[in-house]
């Protein structure tokens, strides 16, 4: 996906880019997508975007934003062509099942049947000796097709480009692999083409002539090539990068001067458009020469000639009358094929493609697609039944950007035209009274399926107004889990009450609601067990208030809620404020203001007399409470370290990451388990508060605490 060449000597010679004209607006587009598409300009995310949303039927909707070429101040077109880069392994991955689905090749069959050079591969010695042994097996179709087979990386540098994809293939084959097969993911294009040599070798037709006659043809995808012809290249996205301040997007020119005569030298003669030569570099003249397809990452497209192949797989193989895959090969190319290997939290791998296991950019999870290295992306979603394809041409986006253009986009075209959520459920018990108060209520959610005990987690609600707020419905029970949505005292009640300590009321109510929940759990068929808590800002409070405290069981109490034990498996707190302590506030987050009347006073007030209300802020105060056997807290936030646009520099101060760092640098020194995830620091076992809720209920022991 990072590697932007397709072969060494275009990289070798690049020389600095020409930087040119700055970013200016462009006509705009007015479909329901076009204030999405129009943002990424204007935040200089992209200098030109195409979008296109697509369901089993057709096209819904195709939107352009920004320039083609900053340089000329072409307005970008729907038929504008761009580099797709890595999105061409998920073409070489349909025309492999394609034959897969003949009988011709087995996912499971070693690739030394279909290429005889990789017999007697050895396996590169872990300790870096330069010894080798023979693998456990050897490596398979289906582990070159998902990164896991081993093989030699595209970014060695002693290994050699021919642009013939035999003798390339025959040069990853000579040597040793790097740990052994179906053992780790290892992005790399050697394995996909690797693929593609063996498409050559089963169908007796050359790699890009079977694309062209088996899958281009009969789909349309006209502008599909890795030699885009000169009217192609007029048409061609150009591609842009940062400025030197990072302010603002230029366009980037490669190879401005290299000589003609190198060039076609290099291409044998066949004209290469210049157009192609300032975007791409002059080493895909050899390209041009060689009539050389790189199945891992050659490929230009178009937003409808992708609409055409994600219809397609969309629609289980079929397009117009005409099958290209089987209902089982989409199905098996769409799931994740590294079994027991991690890819990453959000992600697995198929057969050329990625899968989603999170939905944290728009699709559900189970929609699959591809990336491509100057970031452009396409996936289909079944559960939504769309088909999302956005484009762009941009060197050097980072993560933060990427995030933003792609979950934006996609969440937009679903929110639009995907299928609408189901309503909520209804609570299988309602307003249940956990205490005398009309606001101490609870209402539960059981899962649909499954026999229990009932594994649960408590979300609690507003504490400054009274509010139940019910978690992650749908995904809690696809797990097995039960939700509580928790409604307590407010400080409104206390302050109405006259309570010297407001905070006491929903933090004591917190404590009770959990004791209440054990007492019964043997009644509404859950596990007093497996207990979590959560909130969201104001809600995590008293979530943090349960996990941080020593256990609250009054065995002497003749109430016997009181008797039950306090404890919990594990905190989730979303985007929230773990300290009552006004000082602790403002070394966090300089300036911010939060947490009256939770005190009995104004914040202002509270900060000045901050040394006289400690011992109030220690004894409800999650942050003073931490010690070794507190819970696991996992906090997230979708907000990075810096101010997002259009987001109030207020409500950016109380919901923003810092105060879950601040709180995790005390919980580490505490000897406590403390996750904090938000863009740009993501957690490595847990793909976000959800997943951790999920997977630490679900486990059979309690978590070792460090």
């Amino acid at each position: 996906m990072n590697n932007l060449s397709t072969m060494k000597l275009r990289s070798l010679f690049l020389l600095a880019p020409i930087l040119v004209t700055p970013l200016a607006k462009a006509a705009e587009s007015k479909g329901p997508l076009a204030p999405v598409l129009h943002s990424f300009i204007d935040q200089h995310v992209a200098s030109g975007v195409v979008g296109l949303v697509a369901n089993k039927e057709g096209v819904m909707a195709v939107e352009t934003a920004g320039y083609a070429s900053l340089t000329d101040k072409t307005p970008i077109r729907e038929d504008a062509v761009f580099w797709i880069a890595s999105m061409s392994k998920t073409l070489t991955g349909v025309a492999l099942m394609m034959l897969v689905d003949e009988g011709k090749v087995n996912l499971d069959d070693p690739v030394e049947k279909y290429l005889p050079e990789f017999k007697h591969q050895m396996v590169a010695a872990s300790d870096g000796s330069g010894t080798t042994h023979p693998p456990r097996h050897p490596i398979t179709v289906r582990e070159i097709m998902s990164h896991t087979s081993g093989l030699v990386l595209a970014s060695e540098k002693t290994l050699k480009s021919t642009q013939v994809l035999k003798e390339d293939v025959a040069e990853y084959a000579a040597r040793p692999l790097r740990q052994e097969p179906g053992t780790k993911y290892e992005y790399n294009n050697c394995g996909i083409n690797t693929g593609g040599r063996i498409i050559e070798v089963v169908s007796g037709l050359n790699y890009s002539d079977f694309m062209q006659k088996r899958l281009f043809d009969p789909l349309g995808m006209t502008d599909t090539t890795c030699w885009p012809n000169a009217e192609q290249a007029a048409r061609l996205a150009h591609s842009a990068r940062f400025t030197e301040d990072k302010r603002d997007l230029v366009e980037v020119k490669l190879d401005a001067n290299v000589s003609s005569q190198t060039i076609e030298k290099l291409s044998a003669g066949v004209h290469v458009p210049s157009a192609i030569i300032a975007d791409m570099g002059f080493g895909i003249s050899a390209d041009y020469g060689k009539h050389y397809a790189m199945p891992a990452g050659g490929y230009f497209s178009t937003a409808r000639d992708l609409s055409q192949l994600c219809r397609m797989l969309l629609r289980g193989g079929e397009l117009s009358g005409k099958r290209y895959l089987s209902e089982k090969a989409v199905s098996v190319m769409s799931s994740s094929q590294v079994g027991e290997v991690k890819v990453s939290p959000q992600e697995s791998y198929g057969i050329g493609c990625s899968i989603k296991l999170s939905d944290d950019e728009g699709p559900s999870v189970g929609s699959f697609g591809h990336r491509g290295a100057r970031r452009t992306a396409m996936w289909i979603d079944p559960k939504n039944k769309l088909a999302m394809v956005i484009l762009v041409e941009r060197f050097d986006m980072p993560g933060e950007q990427q995030k933003v253009m792609y979950g934006n986009f996609m969440k937009a075209a679903v929110a639009k035209y995907g299928n609408p959520p189901p309503p909520p459920p209804a609570p299988t018990f309602a307003d249940v009274s956990f205490g005398p108060h009309p606001h101490q209520l609870i209402d539960i959610y059981l899962p649909k399926k499954g026999e229990g005990p009932f594994p649960v987690v408590l979300w609690f609600g507003g504490i400054w107004k009274a509010a139940k707020h019910p978690a992650n419905l749908f995904f809690f029970d696809s797990k097995g889990i039960a939700v509580i949505a928790v409604e307590t005292r407010t400080m409104e009640d206390a302050t109405a009450a006259k309570e010297k300590e407001p905070i006491s009321y929903v933090q004591r109510d917190a404590i009770r609601a959990v004791q209440f929940v054990r007492h019964n759990a043997a009644k509404w068929n859950l596990d007093p067990g497996r207990i979590a808590t959560g909130g969201g800002s104001q809600g995590a409070q008293p979530a943090l208030f349960v996990g941080c405290s020593l256990d609250q069981a009054n065995g002497s109490s003749e109430d016997p809620v009181e008797r039950e034990s306090s404890l919990v498996r594990c905190v989730a707190a979303y985007r929230c404020q773990p300290t009552l302590d006004p000082k602790r506030m403002q070394e966090w987050v300089p300036g911010v203001q939060w947490g009256a009347p939770a005190l009995g006073c104004s914040f202002e007030e509270s900060l000045k007399r901050r040394d006289e209300l400690l011992p109030i802020i220690k004894k409800w105060s999650p942050d003073y409470l931490l010690h070794k056997g507190a819970a696991p807290m996992f906090f997230e936030n979708e907000w990075g370290l810096t101010l997002p646009k259009d987001i109030t520099q207020a409500n950016y101060d109380v919901h923003c990451p810092s105060w879950a760092l601040g709180f995790q640098k005390l919980a580490i020194d505490a000897g406590a388990a403390c996750f904090v995830k938000f863009p740009e620091h993501p957690v490595e076992d847990y793909s976000d508060i959800w997943d951790f809720v999920a997977q630490e209920l679900q486990k059979t022991a309690v978590t070792q605490r460090p």
